[in-house]
């Protein structure tokens, strides 16, 4: 009798072994996949070689794209997610705090790192767990999710001082203005939770009293706590949104000398069921309930958009999209179509000014406002342009440089680094 159970006992545990193997091994090998839940690009079948093989990269190609492609992943990867979130802790009224996992893009995930940390304790909805993952630390309460900042005084420093440096190859004719964005996680209501971070305000500051004249900073900050009750940032998504990007807007407005145009005269569309890349990197059950609404505004100027992934030939694109993009590229994408190397606006606005935008993905919901003002705007990413930022300056005429980035120049000395290499760039 304890025998035969015994047989049971192993075939309930093989059986579904061997389903699972048998399924696994039935999926086709092909091109890499975005995954829509996680944001990020999953492995592709690898290509033989024997240099892989010798070398295990191929064993590794291997392991990955089974790690990817599993029969069921997503359900199992939720489901060990909400065991994750299990561990944190919940106030009585609701609040939860935990991090779970970062992303690996330089967008997103490249101020936080680091171990395991305690949660704030004292007031029933100060308690929490933080637990930190791969690159980044997220704070989730309630229903919503935001990167932990970490400051880094080399980090600013460096990226003052590639500022300086373009300014001082463009020459003072040129103006040039900096603009840093503060993140969700700055304006977090409760004290004790706001100490899990370091002050982007102070950090800031920092960049801004390390800049020479006559370069020109923009107080976006001030801007952004002025409505930092209204919503002006995602609950699932790292970006503010466009109501956000429009107070930076008027910011820019206010340092540049010209007159804002309202946010009433702009055709407003909503866009509702996002889910941004918080969610991607903690798959928080609250958050999945809770989708955020983007909110649109169409530029009324006459423009073209146009895409240079080469710097040479450009690609007709739409500016600010109507419905949220379906093919991975994840809904903030309906911003300029997400972040390229290089874009152009040119609009029907002849005042001859010109300006060049230097900027991550932060910069993309501000861009559709400042058609009004501009004959031409240029868009730079450093982390996928090829060029020399001085030489395309001058031989495009650009009036006004506007460096825009959120708070991850603060914490992470990669992007000081791409300005700089692209200063120095030679063809």
């Amino acid at each position: 009798m304890q025998s035969r159970h015994s047989r049971w006992n192993i075939a309930l545990f093989l059986i579904p072994v061997a389903v699972m193997s048998v399924l696994n091994l039935a999926q086709p090998g092909g091109k890499a996949q975005l995954s829509d839940m996680e944001k990020r690009e999953l492995q592709a079948w690898p290509s033989f070689s024997l240099d892989k093989l010798f070398h295990g990269g191929l064993l590794k190609e291997y392991d990955n794209y089974f790690s990817d492609h599993f029969a069921f992943r997503n359900a199992f990867v939720e489901l060990g997610t909400s065991v994750k979130a299990l561990k944190g802790s919940k106030g009585s009224d609701g609040v939860s705090l935990v991090v779970n996992k970062g992303g690996n893009n330089m967008g997103e995930a490249l101020g936080g790192g680091g171990a395991r940390a305690a949660g704030a304790s004292g007031a029933e909805d100060d308690k929490g767990e933080v637990v930190a993952a791969e690159a980044s630390k997220y704070l989730v309460i309630k229903d919503r999710a935001m990167l932990l900042y970490q400051y880094s005084a080399a980090s600013a420093e460096a990226y003052a001082k590639a500022i300086n440096h373009l300014q001082s190859m463009i020459g003072p004719d040129i103006r040039v203005y900096s603009m840093l964005v503060p993140s969700q996680v700055e304006f977090v209501e409760s004290e004790k939770l706001r100490k899990l971070s370091d002050s982007q305000k102070q950090a800031f500051e920092h960049v801004y009293e390390s800049l020479k004249a006559p370069i020109r900073t923009v107080p976006a900050y001030a801007n952004v706590e002025a409505h930092k009750k209204d919503y002006v940032y995602f609950r699932t998504d790292h970006h503010w949104t466009a109501l956000g990007a429009y107070y930076g807007y008027e910011a820019i407005a206010k340092t540049m000398g010209f007159q804002p145009v309202p946010l009433s005269a702009y055709p407003k569309k909503e866009l509702p069921g996002y889910l941004g890349t918080a969610y991607a990197a903690t798959l928080n059950a609250e958050l999945k309930k809770n989708p955020d609404t983007i909110a649109t505004y169409q530029p009324t100027v006459k423009h073209e958009y146009k895409v240079y992934r080469d710097g040479v030939h450009g690609v007709k694109k739409t500016l600010v999209e109507n419905k949220i993009p379906a093919d991975g590229r994840g809904g903030y994408a309906v911003f300029l179509g997400g972040d390229f190397a290089m874009s152009r606006i040119t609009t029907d606005v002849k005042n001859g000014k010109k300006l060049m935008i230097i900027k991550d993905s932060y910069a993309n919901a501000v861009v559709p406002f400042l058609l009004p003002h501009f004959q031409e705007i240029e868009i730079v990413d450093p982390r996928y342009f090829k060029g020399n930022l001085a030489a395309e300056i001058e031989k495009r005429g650009i009036t006004d440089v506007l460096l825009l980035n959120g708070p991850v120049v603060t914490t992470y000395s990669g992007i000081a680094k791409l300005i700089e290499e692209k200063l120095a760039y030679k063809a």
